[in-house]
Order: C-alpha cells, then sequence, then structure tokens
C-alpha cells in the first residue's frame, strides 16, 4: 500500500562495486554506498515518519515513496554511515514499544489495548491469517525466523497509529547481523495503522483499506526472505499487484495506473523513481493473465520470479528483475516478443485484461488520416523498456482493395527492436500482426485498409533492451542501479495508402 504522503525524490541506486549486468549473478557488498546518499535516505525515512499527518507531510515532501522501500534502503546503506547516525537508523527502524497484547496463529499481532480495539485486532489476525495462508499455498517462503523477536519465531505484525503521520503501512528490518556471500535473505516485520479511521483515510473502508495494506506489506515481508535488495520498481510492482489478486472488489491499486505503462509508455517500465514505480504492477498482471496457470490461487509465473531472484544461500540464480525476467519468459516466446505484446494489448485495455474496463488508455503519440496515395513518416525516439504508437485511420478514395504499408527502420534487433502493426475493424475482433525485421531492424508489412472496413490500424515501435553499461552504479534508478545502455534510440517509418 502506497504511503499516504508525496515524499521527495530520492535515487534508491543501490550503490555497490560495479559488475557485468548482462550474465552473472548479483554480487553485492553490505556496505552499499557513500555516506551522502545513506544520510540522504536517513533524513528522508525521518521526515516521512515525523509527519503529524498527511496534510503536513504533502507540505513538506515532493514525490510519492513508500516507507517499506526507504527503510529497506536505509538498512542497506546504514554501513555507510557515521556512529551516531547509524544509532539513529536503528530506532527509526526498531519495533513499536508498549504493545502488550499479542496473539498468535499463522503471525502474531501486537497491539495496545489503550490505543486499539480488540475487535479491530481481531479482523487484523483473520486477515493475516488469510493472507499468509494464500501465500503459503501458492508455494511462497513464510518471512525468515527473527531470532524470537517480538516473543518467538512467528513473523510480528504490530498495530500503531501511523495513520496520524500519513502511512498505511510499511514493513522492514532489523536483522544486525551483517550479510555475507552476498546474500540478501533477511527477516522482516510490519506495521498497520491501528484504524484506518476514514479521518485520516477517506478513500475506501477502514476494512478495506486494512486488508489491501497487510496483503501488499506481507508480501514484502515475503520478498525479504528471497532477496530484500532487489531492485525497487520490481518489488512495488509485485506487492501493488498482489493486494489486487487477494481483494480484488477494492481496486485500489487502479489509481496507480495514471503513471503507468498504460497512461505513459514513454516511460521506461523499470524506473524506480517516483510514483510510476506503483503503475507497474499491470507489467505482472498481464502476465499472470497471459500464462494463467496456478500455484495455490496465485499464477504460477509470478513464484517462477521469486524463484529466479532467489540471493538465499544455494540458490542457483539470483538475477536482478529484468534478468529475473527474461529467464523466466525465455521458453515463453521471449522477453522482447511478451514486452511487446504488453505494449500493444495496453492500447486497449478494457479488452485486453480481465478487469480493464476501469483502466484507462494513453493518446496514440501521433495520428493522421490517409487519403489515397497519401504518405506519412516520422522519426521517434524510444529509451530502453519503453514504447511509441502512431495511429492511421483511413480517409477518401480507399475502397475495397485498399491497403496501408508500412516500412520501418528501427535499431538493430540484437537491440530490442520490435514492431507491432494492428488493425481495428468496424466490426469484428482487432487484428494483430509482427513486423518481420531483420537483424539490422528493417522491415515492411501491408495490411487492408478500406473505410468502410476500418476504423483504424495502429503501429506500435518498441525498445525492449534489457542490456546496462555495469551495476550498482550511483544516481541511476533503473534495474540493478545500472546505466541503460539503449537509451534514446532513433526509430522511423513511412506509412503509405494505396488503392
Amino acid at each position: 500500500m502506497l504511503v499516504a504522503v508525496v515524499a521527495a525524490v530520492v535515487s534508491t541506486a543501490l550503490m555497490l562495486p560495479a559488475g557485468s549486468a548482462q550474465t552473472a549473478p548479483e554480487r553485492r557488498t553490505p556496505t552499499l554506498g557513500a555516506r551522502a546518499q545513506a544520510e540522504q535516505t536517513l533524513a528522508l525515512a525521518q521526515r516521512l515518519l515525523g509527519a503529524k499527518s498527511p496534510a503536513a507531510a504533502r507540505a513538506q515532501l515532493g514525490a510519492s515513496r513508500d516507507l517499506t522501500m526507504v527503510l529497506r534502503d536505509l538498512w542497506l546503506q546504514r554501513g555507510a554511515l557515521s556512529r551516531e547516525d547509524r544509532a539513529t537508523a536503528r530506532l527509526i527502524g526498531g519495533r513499536p514499544t508498549g504493545k502488550n497484547s499479542v496473539e498468535c496463529s499463522l503471525t502474531c499481532v501486537h497491539w495496545n489495548p489503550s490505543e486499539t480495539s480488540d475487535d479491530f485486532a481481531a479482523k487484523v489476525i483473520s486477515t493475516m491469517d488469510r493472507v499468509q495462508g494464500i501465500y503459503r499455498k501458492a508455494g511462497y517462503r513464510t518471512p525468515k525466523a527473527d531470532g524470537g523477536r517480538g516473543g518467538n519465531d512467528l513473523p510480528d505484525i504490530y498495530l500503531d497509529d501511523i495513520g496520524s503521520e500519513g502511512l498505511y503501512g510499511y514493513c522492514t528490518s532489523d536483522q544486525t547481523n551483517q550479510v555475507a556471500d552476498d546474500r540478501y535473505d533477511v527477516w522482516a516485520y510490519c506495521v498497520l495503522d491501528n484504524d484506518y479511521s476514514s479521518n485520516e483515510f477517506p478513500t475506501n473502508t477502514p476494512l478495506e483499506n486494512m486488508h489491501v495494506t497487510a496483503a501488499h506489506e506481507y508480501f514484502h515481508a515475503v520478498q525479504y526472505a528471497y532477496d530484500s535488495a532487489e531492485d525497487g520498481w520490481f518489488l512495488e510492482s509485485l506487492s501493488a499487484w498482489v493486494e489486487d489478486e487477494l481483494y480484488p472488489k477494492v481496486d485500489d491499486n487502479i489509481q496507480y495506473l495514471q503513471t503507468s505503462p498504460i497512461s505513459d509508455p514513454a516511460r521506461s517500465l523499470d524506473d524506480s523513481e517516483g510514483i510510476g514505480i506503483y503503475g507497474s504492477w499491470v507489467w505482472i498482471r498481464y502476465l499472470g493473465e497471459q500464462f494463467p496457470k496456478k500455484k495455490g490461487a496465485l499464477p504460477a509465473i509470478v513464484l517462477q520470479l521469486f524463484k529466479a531472484m532467489d540471493s538465499s544461500k544455494g540458490a542457483s540464480h539470483d538475477r536482478y528483475s529484468t534478468q529475473a525476467l527474461t529467464t523466466v519468459l525465455r521458453n515463453r516466446g521471449g522477453f522482447a516478443a511478451t514486452f511487446a505484446d504488453f505494449a500493444d494489448a495496453n492500447r486497449r485495455p478494457s479488452r485486453a485484461y480481465s478487469d480493464g474496463k476501469l483502466y484507462p488508455t494513453a493518446a496514440p503519440h501521433s495520428s493522421v488520416k490517409l487519403a489515397a496515395g497519401k504518405r506519412s513518416r516520422d522519426r521517434v525516439s524510444l529509451d530502453h523498456l519503453t514504447s511509441k504508437t502512431a495511429r492511421f485511420t483511413p480517409g477518401r478514395g480507399l475502397g475495397r482493395q485498399a491497403r496501408l504499408r508500412i516500412r520501418v527502420d528501427l535499431p538493430q534487433r540484437s537491440k530490442g527492436s520490435v514492431a507491432v502493426l494492428t488493425t481495428y475493424p468496424t466490426s469484428g475482433k482487432v487484428v494483430r500482426r509482427l513486423i518481420r525485421l531483420d537483424p539490422k531492424g528493417d522491415g515492411s508489412l501491408s495490411v487492408p485498409f478500406a473505410t468502410r472496413d476500418v476504423k483504424y490500424a495502429e503501429l506500435t515501435l518498441v525498445n525492449a533492451s534489457t542490456s546496462y553499461r555495469s551495476c550498482y552504479q550511483a544516481n541511476t534508478s533503473f534495474a540493478c542501479s545500472g546505466r541503460p545502455v539503449d537509451q534514446g534510440l532513433a526509430a522511423s517509418y513511412v506509412a503509405t495508402a494505396v488503392r
């Protein structure tokens, strides 16, 4: 669940030694970066936890950030802080105190009866049993044992008045031993608001807000049992996705689609900066609906992504986000083709997704009406993991034999170039065709274009590159904190209407 404040944009790049981003598993060190960046993360965490109300938080801070990811970054970067700041960071990441009631089932829920009603605590206990039960049956690990903190080794959930600070909930780790051998599987505990009062959270009911927050945040605790240092965009996309899987009638994550690959396809999918990090959940939804085989109640493909990013001892992969995706999709048509299908499907979400009627639709990048003999040409720039779409509407003089001829000149195919031409008829189903590209990225295709038969055709140009110069650098918000190789690539086309 998203922090209910708007926070300053801070790069979440984990400043680590450079390494190959192409084939090798992640290799990271526990001390993650320069003191200046760690101090910046500490200051942001203090501001998020110090706001006296959602309105005060919005007045202080700029672009939305999830406290879970801020505390994650702080935990990873703590080795770069001074001794005094490390002590402050431990206090910020510490468990709520003074909770003198606890009930354990699949998890342990802690609350203060003077601040939280037993009735609400009982609802949280029931919710956490359901959430943990679904995740367990779907094959996911239980969060790691925490050495008896909270009274035993079960995962701990604390109820606290964090709604007054503009927070729905968060999860973090207070594991103090240094991770070794580049392994980042750690225990975690979660904090949820103690009542989700409508005065603090006017959208949805208190119970609905508690449900989706529990599903979202506890999935972070599950993620940490695999790899707490995974790319932020990936962790948040997964958690924003799963809340709707468990509680589909709430539709809280629909709000994030206003800054998502559906509404902003020119923004790189793996960008971890800003509120768009949450909108990328629709990519996980797309995968789950395209590859619907279930493990328990959830799509099995998502569990395979977890296994591919697993950094625990004995894990065979330890891939970062786009590596994990490439690995899992290799035998399912390949990443580039799947990403291109996703970009094309996002042009018609109401037809492409089970609940797509609730989703926005972006305007095409360009739109032109083509009469007989007319030609349109354009040249666009594509960053990695983005797309742009041109729409062609048949004009006058285009009879039953009319055709639309498309010629594309894209970067070489090895850079992730894909082109999709989709025809929207006046009646019947849309017709989607891949334009076959030669190794240089050139290709052509001709499709029917009669005025009476075709509403319009759309050409979607795709840059599906997942190549990075090196990982673990400062001041980059992309996968593996790397520098994308294939940014701003030039792609051009010529479209001609022929009688």
